[in-house]
């Protein structure tokens, strides 16, 4: 599977690609994370808890 874009064309009827803005990012990734949609919780394990570390004390420039 090497174009996710053409596979869910072709296998679904009612797929969405939302695009946000490079400026919004940050504050969407906020927003998901005050209702608890991160890494920890879609990636559980080591890898989900390691990639929100990353995120949370990363310094913004």
């Amino acid at each position: 599977m090497t174009d996710i874009e053409k596979f869910l064309e072709d296998k679904t009827k009612n797929t969405v690609k939302y695009v946000i803005d490079k400026k919004l990012r940050w504050r969407v990734r906020d927003m998901l994370d005050h209702m608890n949609i991160n890494e920890r919780i879609m990636y559980p394990g080591l890898d989900g808890l390691s990639a929100w570390l990353k995120r949370h004390y990363f310094v913004k420039q």
